[in-house]
């Protein structure tokens, strides 16, 4: 390490601690308010959580420029936890002290949301947790931000009464005029921040703007607060190391107490545990796309993030996660290594314990106003999504007003749910509940976008290539086969989606497959319904596509006996599976069977079936016949293209080479191209282009065929010239209409995917 980039560290560390110990301070106010004798002790345990946090972060988690500390978030979702068990205990006898039993909860309810972010990282839910759908973060964030901005009112009017909201309908100017002091340090602190997040400074003033609006802040306070200015400040800090022994001791004693609220403690943690994460996550994408890099493993910073609040929590601290905030002041003032990280730690430590008769007299004012300040930047999201969906709607002048603002009203739903559930239980009950009505609401959202692809049997063939009589067959009779593409995650809502569609398509269909080609996953419900649609129509054979033995579909699908032992037909790819249902519908109509297992005379095969009697007979005087056995090859690739083979008997495939595993190229396996029926020709493309086969031509069984080589193609053109044109011009006419016929393909399946 140069001395340059730990000067940089250095200062890095310095002003993102300087950035983060207001946010502290203020967080371990909010932590007990309400319970005043236990106020002082929410700064205590502040002040362990962002030196502990810190310092893990530093060492276990995924970035080495995450900040970890106290988060407004978590702190007040533990604080309305706390309260709301402060409130129950207090009906209980024989508790010897309450505070003591109630920083026992606190402890517990830290130490297992370590636990539940190790289970998170263990299960590897990072990537689970970073793809909540925007509902829910917007609203549980909006719901916060909302609680924070009322819960400071009675600090910003210092008002001490039990009903502010009441008060203020009563007699708002009398609030107002009797504290304009507050209000106008409140006012200056939002001024200075505004600059925070405009343009309007340099971007070196920038970074430290949220350290200079609590400074002037406090300039304000002590210019026109003259009266008792010592009851509009934190007081005096005393930092100090937890009773271990004292807190066991209080646990056994009062074992019955917790055993009886352990389910409210699960629940509480488990919502910490996914808001810190969450939190932590957010705070990593916003540094890595400062540094323009990306992780690859989340459950990295998961387990940091776990063992930082396990420890936290032997020393009575309260949630860590990380934090953008303290991370980008780090980078933007110069910090590039950990070393910076553990700087910031180091001056948290100096400030604390050798400053901390200066932090006393830091007005609480300040700090409620960064906490409303905090509180506005969390519903803004909602805010600027409305206005500008809003904008966009006015604009493109939509006739369906409320599809277009359909994000807006479903976001809105959910704060509305929350903001009740909090008001009636808590705010742990608020966010869970918030979760679930997101939750259902995205369901209902993808049930409702749910538009299955249905290619039908007369427009997409298989890539057999059959005689013309066969095509023109399976073009006016296909239509009874009908190709599902399923699409995305199949559960219950999805594939009950399926059932109505199979349901509506049921009476002129005989044959489906359903394509899990672009399918994310298969639960064991949607397994289930796609049961219950194969049974409900029984009329029909169900045929799967794209799957693999031993992966998730095969194991769902096997799970409710619909492939396996007795079940269902599956393919690996649909090309295979179409074919099957297509000679399945060829034997129902003998006339345009294919001939399986016997030999064609010259004058049956598709290509010659235009010429003359005399025609074939001297065609014939050309060809030799040439038999082959089952996995025989017709030709290799690199083979000098010399001969053309018309097909007497049996089929011919068209193998081709493919990496199974990618960018390993000494791997490769054989895959099926395309499939040859009897009665047609192979190898016209090569043969015509004068040039090497590319592909391998594989016997599927016994096979005879008519070969006709070049030299003997070039004697019959001389020697009747008359044929040869005939000869040329149905090779024409093959070429043609097989271009036609891909042509087609490729237009279907276009609108497919």
């Amino acid at each position: 390490m140069n001395i340059k980039n730990l000067k940089n560290d250095f200062f890095g560390g310095l002003i993102s601690s300087l950035v983060a110990l207001p946010l502290t301070l203020a967080c371990g106010v909010l932590l007990f308010k309400g319970l005043h004798d236990l106020e002082m002790y929410g700064i205590n345990a502040a002040i362990y959580t962002a030196i502990i946090g810190t310092f893990i972060s530093a060492f276990i988690g995924n970035h080495h420029l995450q900040i970890s500390g106290p988060r407004v978030a978590t702190t007040l979702i533990l604080s309305s936890f706390l309260l709301e068990i402060f409130t129950r205990l207090q009906s209980y006898e024989n508790i010897y002290n309450l505070n003591e039993l109630l920083i026992v909860f606190m402890i517990l309810t830290v130490l297992l949301m370590g636990v539940f972010q190790l289970i998170f990282a263990y299960f590897n839910l990072g990537k689970l947790i970073k793809f909540l759908p925007s509902s829910v973060k917007m609203g549980v964030s909006t719901t916060i931000g909302l609680i924070i901005i009322f819960k400071q009112f009675p600090i910003i009017f210092n008002y001490q009464g039990d009903d502010l909201f009441q008060e203020f309908i009563t007699n708002p100017l009398t609030i107002i005029t009797n504290q304009t002091t507050l209000l106008f340090i409140a006012i200056c602190i939002f001024i200075v921040l505004l600059l925070f997040k405009k343009n309007i400074v340099t971007s070196k003033i920038r970074m430290i703007v949220p350290l200079l609006a609590p400074i002037l802040g406090g300039v304000v306070f002590y210019l026109f607060i003259n009266k008792n200015p010592s009851d509009f400040i934190i007081g005096k800090i005393n930092i100090t190391l937890p009773s271990f022994e004292l807190y066991f001791n209080t646990f056994t004693q009062n074992f019955s107490i917790v055993n009886e609220n352990i389910l409210e403690i699960i629940i509480a943690a488990f919502v910490l545990a996914l808001m810190g994460s969450l939190s932590s996550l957010l705070s990593i994408s916003v540094l890595e796309d400062k540094q323009k890099v990306r992780s690859t493993n989340p459950s990295i910073e998961l387990k940091g993030q776990a063992f930082g609040n396990i420890i936290s929590a032997f020393f009575a601290g309260m949630p860590s996660a990380g934090s953008e905030a303290r991370g980008l002041s780090n980078y933007n003032s110069g910090g590039r290594t950990f070393i910076s990280v553990i700087f910031h730690a180091l001056f948290l430590i100096v400030f604390v314990f050798f400053l901390d008769e200066y932090i006393a007299l830091i007005p609480q004012i300040v700090l409620s106003s960064l906490l409303v300040h905090t509180g506005i930047v969390m519903i803004l999201p909602l805010i600027k999504l409305s206005s500008n969906m809003s904008i966009t709607c006015l604009r493109t002048k939509t006739k369906n007003m409320n599809e277009c603002l359909k994000d807006i009203f479903q976001t809105v739903l959910v704060v509305i749910v929350m903001l009740i559930a909090e008001e009636m239980a808590n705010l742990t009950i608020a966010i869970i509940t918030g979760f679930a009505m997101a939750s259902l609401l995205f369901i209902y959202e993808m049930m409702s976008n749910t538009n299955y692809n249905i290619i039908l049997g007369n427009k997409h063939h298989s890539r057999r290539v059959r005689t013309k009589k066969v095509m023109t067959f399976l073009k006016n009779k296909g239509k009874c086969v009908k190709i599902i593409e399923l699409e995305g995650a199949i559960f219950f809502g999805t594939a009950d989606f399926l059932r109505t569609l199979v349901s509506d398509i049921n009476k002129d269909t005989s044959y489906i497959i359903l394509d899990f080609r672009k399918v994310s996953e298969v639960d064991i419900t949607g397994a289930e319904k796609i049961k219950l649609c194969t049974k409900e129509n029984s009329n029909i054979e169900f045929t799967f596509s794209h799957i693999r033995k031993g992966d998730d579909t095969y194991q769902a699908l096997c799970a409710v006996g619909l492939i396996g032992v007795d079940g269902l037909p599956w393919f690996e790819n649909t090309d295979l599976a179409l074919e099957k249902v297509e000679n399945k519908l060829l034997e129902q109509f003998t006339e345009v069977e294919e001939e399986k297992g016997k030999t064609l005379n010259i004058d049956s095969l598709n290509f010659t079936k235009n010429l003359s009697k005399e025609e074939q007979d001297i065609l014939l005087i050309y060809m030799i016949s040439k038999e082959y056995k089952e996995k025989d090859e017709l030709f290799t690739k690199g083979m000098k293209s010399d001969e053309l083979f018309f097909l007497r008997k049996g089929t011919v495939s068209i193998m081709l080479e493919q990496s199974f595993v990618k960018g390993v190229k000494d791997k490769l396996s054989k895959i099926r191209r395309i499939t040859f029926s009897t009665g047609v020709v192979i190898g016209e493309m090569a043969f015509f282009e004068d040039n090497l086969h590319s592909v391998d031509a594989l016997a599927n069984e016994d096979v005879s065929v008519y070969i006709l080589s070049r030299h003997n193609l070039d004697l019959l053109s001389k020697e009747h010239p008359i044929l040869g044109r005939k000869i040329m011009y149905s090779f024409c006419s093959h070429l043609s209409n097989r271009l036609r016929e891909v042509t087609s393909e490729i237009q279907v399946l276009e609108r497919w995917s």
